[in-house]
């Protein structure tokens, strides 16, 4: 159940700089209404498609300095400590729930995948599992543990064909 938070309104504000509105990234029809407010940001549906989505949305230029103007090291170390038992075993949850809707393990993308946890867990189950991030630390944190198919940069960048995924899973994506 996602739990809707008050943030200050200076903080809201301070949020909103960077952010443009911009069409539903599924179809790019214009007109949306809002939805919900998370953590103070509005998240808005698609009036051509009912896809929910984040408007305004970060640009590019506020994406790479979230994402990749970051120190590798403390973010990998973070991610690590991140990783607990309760967190791995949250994950094969998840993967439980997955698999009982799509038995057949086939390619599996996870996007916006930092270190790279859950798609590591879905290769240790069988899946031919991908990770994807703009974070250039995210290599760093898999190649630390032997995981290959971590790929950086954004969809379009890295140019995946369409359709060459079964499965995509995104957490904590906006």
């Amino acid at each position: 159940m996602i739990q809707a938070i008050e943030i200050p309104l200076e903080e809201t504000n301070a949020r909103l700089q960077g952010l443009v509105r911009m069409p539903c990234p599924l179809c790019n029809h214009s007109d949306s209404m809002p939805e919900n407010m998370i953590a103070g940001y509005q998240l808005e549906k698609c009036g051509g498609c009912g896809f929910v989505f984040m408007n305004p949305r970060c640009t590019p230029e506020h994406l790479d300095e979230i994402y990749r103007v970051r120190d590798e090291d403390e973010l990998v170390q973070l991610y690590a400590r991140i990783a607990s038992p309760s967190v791995v075993d949250g994950y094969r949850h998840k993967l439980d729930i997955i698999e009982a809707i799509v038995p057949a393990r086939g390619r599996l993308l996870d996007f916006a995948c930092a270190a790279g946890y859950f798609f590591e867990e879905a290769q240790k189950r069988g899946w031919d599992a991908h990770g994807c991030d703009i974070g250039q630390w995210t290599a760093k944190a898999a190649q630390s543990r032997g995981l290959r198919q971590l790929h950086v940069g954004s969809l379009g960048e890295i140019g995946f064909e369409p359709e060459s995924f079964d499965v995509i899973y995104a957490a904590q994506v906006f």
